[in-house]
């Protein structure tokens, strides 16, 4: 993969986050996190930062998942095991007393800020609150959004193309 080697030339083309995993491998840059993360890593390396100097935005430490009955109002969701698996699906069903959940872009959003703001007071009530009062003006969403809107336009032409049979050749 060509790495590209100015800041412009980077925002020229369009990459998928596999592809950003990639260069970022090759310019030794953190390679987990978001799309919008592995962009920034990458801007921030092609205006003059040392890779040596970029670091993951979020840090993951390894802790066992919780199980259901270790889930509760007060559990925090850094460094406790928490994440958004299945016995925290039947949790969150349990506690909003629905057959079937679902988490949603909302949560995922919080979780990831409450990740990359490092707030280790954060807990599974604050998540429900901050979800409930959902004030997205509220939120720098337009890093992130771009990368969700993008990727349903490329879902939706793609659908569209096999609806129509459209050759794009």
């Amino acid at each position: 993969m060509k790495v590209p080697h100015t800041l412009s030339e980077f925002e020229q083309t369009y990459y998928y986050k596999t592809e950003l995993v990639k260069l970022c491998r090759q310019l030794e840059l953190p390679t987990s996190g978001t799309k919008a993360e592995l962009n920034s890593y990458i801007r921030e390396y092609l205006n003059g930062t040392s890779a040596a100097r970029i670091k993951p935005l979020r840090h993951k430490k390894s802790h066992r998942p919780l199980a259901y009955e270790e889930i509760n109002l007060d559990t925090k969701l850094l460094d406790s095991g928490f994440s958004f698996n299945q016995e925290a699906r039947k949790w969150f069903a349990d506690y909003f007393g629905v057959k079937k959940f679902s988490f949603n872009k909302k949560m995922a959003i919080i979780k990831r800020k409450t990740e990359t703001d490092h707030d280790t007071e954060m807990t599974v009530g604050d998540l429900i609150l901050e979800m409930q009062n959902w004030d997205q003006s509220k939120t720098n969403l337009s890093v992130e959004e771009g990368t969700y809107q993008w990727n349903n336009f490329v879902r939706d032409f793609l659908k569209t193309k096999l609806l129509f049979n459209i050759d794009t050749d």
